[in-house]
């Protein structure tokens, strides 16, 4: 006669297995985590492509170096699944990416600057997709902490390549060609989309005259934008539904100039009005006004924006 024992673990595997699959957020979605960490790789890698001819006045292997970064695209993304994405759209805005970033960094070749600028500006930009390519996969907003990471290893990038051409505002540079056009997010910081696309409507006018019936077929180009909320990355004030866009984030009209009081972390948008500490480009609130520039604690009144200096 049978044992009764492979029945009792079939029973326990199938309970563990319940078990186990409660505990993934409903809204999780890996096909979307995976594309835009895809489309982060494609831009490091077109952005390594660049600092190689920065670094040796040579734009010979150009080309190849490309080919090869998009062959690997193509074939990552095609493996994430059926999900938000177009894959031709994610590579033209990929590759849009690396033209507005070399082009703002243009030192007289060979540049070692110039080089390590836009390597660490493709680093930027797989970091921060990174961020909201784990928070996609687990069904959360993108953790502060991470993009403060990613920006940091940024600002320590362009300090050691030193100062030449980077168009003035790197890492805005970087968020507003390279991750903004890549991901949408709501009001609470989930991904909501990848790689957006805009939408084409056609409008038809008929006339009526007492001897002929004239239609005129007119098509009219639409491009629908969604407003980002306080506290999302943000190119312009245009973006932002509070119609203010400062160091980069959206936020209300609640903030004392500079907005820096808009913090990330830890309520996105929400105006804290206490010392802040610039760690480094937006306002990470703290009762103890740490200046990034100087490493020294002073108080509220003699920290200052954008900097994070100590005045006396």
């Amino acid at each position: 006669m049978p044992s009764a024992r492979p029945v009792g673990r079939l029973v326990l595997a199938a309970l563990v297995g319940v078990l186990g699959l409660g505990a993934v957020p409903a809204s999780a979605d890996k096909c979307t985590g995976t594309k835009l960490k895809t489309i982060g790789k494609k831009e490091a890698g077109l952005m390594n492509c660049q600092s190689k001819v920065a670094a040796k006045n040579d734009s010979s292997g150009l080309m190849a170096c490309e080919a090869k970064v998009k062959d690997k695209f193509a074939t990552a993304f095609g493996k994430a699944g059926t999900c938000a994405g177009d894959q031709m759209t994610c590579e033209d805005k990929a590759e849009a990416c690396e033209t507005a970033v070399s082009a703002a960094m243009t030192d007289t070749f060979p540049s070692k600057c110039e080089a390590g600028k836009r390597k660490g500006a493709g680093k930027l930009a797989r970091g921060e997709l990174g961020c909201y390519s784990k928070a996609a996969s687990k069904g959360l907003a993108p953790d502060s902490g991470c993009i403060s990471k990613a920006t940091g290893k940024f600002s320590t990038a362009l300090t050691k390549a030193g100062p030449c051409p980077d168009g003035g505002a790197p890492q805005m540079l970087v968020e507003s060609n390279c991750v903004q056009p890549a991901v949408t997010t709501d009001g609470g910081g989930m991904v909501t989309d990848v790689c957006p696309t805009t939408t084409t409507t056609t409008t038809t006018t008929t006339t009526t005259t007492s001897a002929t019936t004239t239609t005129t077929v007119t098509a009219t180009s639409t491009t629908t934008t969604t407003l980002k909320a306080q506290g999302e990355l943000c190119g312009g004030a245009a973006e932002c539904v509070t119609g203010f866009c400062v160091d980069g984030y959206c936020c209300d009209t609640s903030c004392t100039q500079p907005c820096t009081a808009c913090d990330i972390a830890p309520t996105p948008g929400v105006c804290s009005n206490v010392p802040f500490q610039d760690v480094p480009h937006h306002g990470t609130c703290t009762n103890c006004g740490l200046c990034t520039g100087s490493g020294t604690c002073c108080s509220a009144a003699q920290c200052t924006f954008p900097n994070g200096t100590c005045v006396q």
